[in-house]
Parts: structure tokens; sequence; C-alpha cells
């Protein structure tokens, strides 16, 4: 059993690749539903704000049809009880057709991608088996496009998951350990990823790399990275430096994607600018050991 609590408005983090970023005003936040368990992806139909998916660390698929007021057990993303789900992915289409990404606790089977094409009941393999899936994220102009962030590397499939593609090199010591990925909004061949020690970039679907990590402190695990869906020029990350160092979010600053800068002032509450659909939902990166809760009114979201 899975005991949850969740969220109403901060329930799209697998939509980060797709949205905008802007500032919110301070919120109230309340717990929502059951207490307790581990939450540690979450999505919204494109098309019903009020249909929410959100992934546990056993590999439970969880449903809400009212905007998370109730939640009720869907699937599971495969057969194995310590699959950590990592991101889940509704297609815009077809919001039946639901993928999901996991890894496994047990270090030796991985993880795998998995496709669901009933909202999340069943399940079958969709590639990638044995590979520990970190992140994934669909390409917003082009739904069939996918970049998955693995621990041995980047893979692409343009046929919505039915097959795949290495695009990272193999065996390079530097893109491995990708712990998140983005995908440009218009330009569905520039994809930015996360390592455990910096972002890297590509502007031809893996053919070549670049580094993009001037201005971040050495050796910081990228955790997450957003591409500005209103500016795709405007790229935010989140990193975590080595120890001693703090947290620290970043932007980058220069038309050539090359340069970050810290936000150096303490931030307001960044979140991604939903698609139209998804009315005043607020989105979360990730939660984890903790639970979701729903805040309160705001003028500005």
């Amino acid at each position: 059993m899975v005991w949850l609590t969740v969220s109403r408005r901060s329930l799209v983090a697998a939509l980060f690749a797709c949205c905008g970023v802007f500032p919110v005003l301070a919120q109230v936040w309340q717990p929502m539903g059951p207490s307790g368990g581990d939450v540690r992806t979450l999505a919204a139909d494109p098309d019903d704000a009020r249909r929410l998916f959100l992934g546990t660390a056993d590999g439970h698929i969880f449903g809400s049809t009212d905007a998370g007021d109730h939640w009720a057990i869907l699937g599971r993303a495969g057969s194995r009880l310590d699959s950590v789900v990592t991101a889940i992915v509704v297609d815009p289409r077809d919001a039946k057709s639901v993928l999901a990404a996991t890894w496994t606790q047990d270090p030796a089977a991985g993880g795998a991608i998995y496709h669901s094409s009933d909202g999340g009941k069943t399940w079958s393999d969709s590639g990638l088996a044995g590979h520990a899936i970190r992140a994934l994220a669909a390409a917003p102009s082009n739904p069939d496009i996918l970049v998955a962030a693995a621990v041995d590397g980047a893979y692409r499939s343009a046929d919505a998951g039915r097959t795949w593609q290495r695009i990272s090199p193999q065996g390079n010591q530097e893109l491995r350990n990708l712990d998140s990925v983005a995908i440009d909004p218009k330009h569905p061949d520039v994809i930015y990823v996360g390592t455990y020690h910096l972002p890297w970039k590509t502007s031809d679907a893996g053919k070549k790399w670049t580094p993009i990590h001037e201005g971040m402190i050495d050796d910081s695990d990228v955790m997450s990275i957003i591409v500005d869906r209103t500016n795709p020029r405007r790229v935010y990350a989140s990193a975590a430096p080595p120890a001693g160092e703090r947290f620290r979010a970043f932007r980058i600053r220069r038309a050539a994607h090359r340069r970050f800068c810290r936000i150096r002032w303490r931030p307001p509450l960044f979140t991604p600018r939903p698609p139209k659909a998804f009315g005043r939902l607020l989105a979360r990166a990730r939660i984890g050991r903790g639970s979701l809760r729903k805040i309160g009114s705001s003028a500005r979201y």
C-alpha cells in the first residue's frame, strides 16, 4: 500500500519541457489527501486540467479526475516492487496514451520505459529495458519525438517510443549519469541534458554535443532544466553543487546558450507556464519523502 499527500496545483512537473517560466506571488500551502508516501513525478492531461497522474517510488501510477481531490491506483509501470517512476508523459493527441520512465533501486536491474494505451490501467514494455531512466521528455512541436535521460547516456525515439537510438557517445565519461532533460519547444533537434556534474546541449539531435556549463560551479549536479516556452532562448537550470556549497538556480543569459548566470537574489517561486487547458495548475519539480500540498489562490499565475 502506498500513502500519499497530494496537491491540486502542484501537479504538472512532467511538463517542464513545454512550458514558459515566470514569477508567482508567495503561496499558502495546505495538505491534501492521505498522509505519507513517496511521490516522484507528476503529470496532467493537456486537454483536461482535472485529470492528473502521479508516480511513486514502488512503480505505482495514481490518477485523479477531479484535480487532485481524490486519487486511485490505476496500475503499475512494470512488475518490480522497487521501480521508481521518474517521469510520466501524456500524449497531447490522445490522453489515453501515457508513457512512464523508471529506474530500479537494484542497480543491476536498471529500469525501462513503459506505455499505457488505456489511461494508465495496464502497462507494457516500450523499450530501454535494463537502462536506469532518470528523466523523459516529449518534444512540444512533435510528440512522437522523445528523449530519455539515463544513467548510461541519452536516448531518442522518433516514433513515440516504439524504437530508441542512443544519441550520446558510447562510453563517454562526461555524458553519463544524466538527471534531467529538456527539448526546445520549436526545434526538436535542440536538446538539453543535465548530468551529475554540469549540463550539455545538442542542436542536431545528438550528432554533436557542446558543454554549456560556463558560469556554474564545477561538478554541479543539474537536477532540472526548463526551456521557456514563450522565449526558447531563455533556459533555466537547478543545480546541486558539491558538499559545502548551496543549492542554486541558474539562467542562460547569452543567446549562444553557453553561459549560465546564477540567480543571485532570493527568487520568487518560478513555475512553468502551463498550456491554456491547465488553468491555474502550478508546477512542481519532484517531491520525495514528503507531501504534495494545495496552495491558496493568487492573482498571478
